[in-house]
């Protein structure tokens, strides 16, 4: 399955609940994000262990690099939000990074389906990153529901595919997967966001249009195409 990397937890703090990171610039997790960047770019869905291992290395660097950049840039209260919605992902990615792990075994029983639902679901994050643009571009009080609803409407995409193609257990494995990058996030502020609502519908850009990417002006929305390789349209 793709996944956001860690730095989608920057995006809905920042975006969604106002966190600022006053001392630094958001362009210093440029830096973080290279070698993940050119991981997700260039290698298919990890499927040996191997791979897997490599993965995780990138990963875990990543994970230490966005928190030392916690530790210099944000205040005492925004270390702690940030260390609550992490810690979440943090377990799931240390028990996919333990060899015969039960979620890695299950992971390894199902890799060949999760590749190709990842390819089939390369639309829903093409969505989700036009989102992600309009987020960063919208007034403080709107950016909580587009970044919710954005997330949802990503999650029933991507997992609807899954479902077809894999089965209802193994959407239940993409879930857990999902939370390595998304941490505590969708349960703690955007369980009330139905992607299907008419708040979410009104308010979401339509499906189907193409990310700027690299073209927008936000550093967070360029962090994102970065990582997925879309310079723009």
């Amino acid at each position: 399955m793709n996944s956001f990397s860690i730095f989608f937890t920057f995006l809905a703090l920042s975006s969604s609940v106002g966190l600022v990171f006053s001392k630094c610039h958001l362009k210093e997790l440029d830096f973080c994000s290279a070698s993940v960047a050119m991981l997700l770019q260039n290698q298919e869905t990890p499927k040996t262990e191997a791979a897997i291992n490599h993965y995780c290395e990138v990963l875990n660097e990543a994970h230490e690099c966005v928190a030392n950049f916690t530790s210099k840039c944000a205040t005492p209260l925004q270390q702690e939000l940030v260390e609550f919605f992490a810690s979440g992902g943090l377990n799931t990615v240390k028990e996919f990074c333990t060899s015969g792990s039960q979620l890695r075994n299950n992971y390894m029983a199902n890799v060949e389906c999760l590749a190709k639902a990842r390819i089939e679901a390369n639309s829903c994050l093409k969505d989700l990153q036009v989102a992600v643009e309009e987020v960063v571009s919208v007034d403080q009080q709107n950016r909580l529901p587009v970044g919710c609803c954005a997330f949802n409407r990503f999650q029933d995409c991507t997992f609807s595919i899954v479902n077809a193609r894999c089965g209802p257990k193994v959407v239940e494995l993409g879930r857990k997967v999902l939370t390595m990058v998304t941490s505590r996030i969708p349960e703690a502020i955007c369980t009330s966001f139905d992607a299907k609502s008419d708040l979410c519908l009104a308010i979401l850009p339509k499906t189907g249009q193409n990310p700027r990417g690299n073209q927008s002006s936000s550093p967070i929305a360029k962090i994102f195409a970065t990582f997925f390789g879309n310079s723009g349209m």
